[in-house]
């Protein structure tokens, strides 16, 4: 298997969200990031981590009919395998 990056702390978050709720558009996952926050991230911001998400392997995006969807690349339990070695 190849080897994947490991993830800063944010990039975690967004991998359990993801994880639980994929496929998820980036609306709904900003949306679902942003709730209860008292300081908001911007949707430009969630795009470019998402994006490295997707370089580093860890996602994998599709188009759907109206929205980029994005989805694990990685199952979750070697992905947390992988977080915690």
């Amino acid at each position: 298997m190849k080897k994947i990056p490991p993830l800063s702390a944010a990039e975690q978050a967004l991998m359990d969200l993801i994880w639980k709720h994929q496929p998820v558009a980036v609306s709904e996952l900003l949306d679902r990031v942003n709730h209860g926050r008292s300081r908001q991230i911007t949707r430009n911001t969630l795009q470019t981590q998402l994006t490295r998400l997707e370089a580093k392997g860890w996602l994998k995006a599709e188009t759907g009919a109206r929205a980029r969807l994005y989805r694990s690349a990685v199952p979750e339990q070697r992905g947390r395998n992988t977080i915690l070695a």
